[in-house]
């Protein structure tokens, strides 16, 4: 079997290709390529399908430092009340304009200063928290989405994230 590609077998007559003709066979390859990759994409976490303790326990060697709360970021449905489902990349987009997700790592360091002496922890590892947008950092741990905030990011304990909307 000849695993060349379609550009090598093409060049080995000594013909020259066309830009045209040089971007159908990229096409064509990448297409070949991609039919054989098949790739894991973790979007955050949809309430309907997840299990609270497997999450958290994805983030066992995950330290946080000083005062930081990591946060894994909460899907979207993929169909909406009205019965449109929403893209990829929609569901990913929301991730970032409403920040609500899953406490599951907090400091060492977090809410220990005289600041909290009377009131406690704002969170505790499993709730369903929102953060203010620019208030810490978003990206991937392990592929995963999530937030980093410092321990006074957190600004509403809700018990469902489904009842947030922007």
């Amino acid at each position: 079997m000849d695993n060349r590609t379609f550009i090598e077998k093409f060049n080995d007559v000594g013909n020259v290709l066309t830009p045209d003709q040089m971007k159908e066979a990229f096409e064509k390859e990448a297409k070949k390529v991609s039919d054989k990759i098949i790739e894991y994409v973790d979007e955050g976490i949809d309430i309907n399908t997840f299990d609270k303790e497997a999450e958290i326990a994805k983030f066992e060697d995950c330290e946080a430092p000083l005062w930081q709360i990591v946060v894994r970021l909460y899907t979207s449905p993929e169909k909406t009340k009205g019965g449109l489902y929403l893209t990829a990349k929609t569901r990913e987009d929301e991730q970032y304009k409403t920040i609500v997700g899953l406490v599951v790592k907090i400091s060492p360091g977090s809410y220990k200063d005289s600041r909290y002496k009377d009131t406690g922890p704002a969170c505790k590892v499993g709730d369903w928290v929102v953060i203010a947008r620019h208030s810490g950092l978003r990206m991937k741990y392990n592929g995963l989405p999530i937030f980093c905030t410092k321990e006074d990011g957190i600004e509403l304990i809700v018990k469902d994230p489904r009842s947030i909307e922007r």
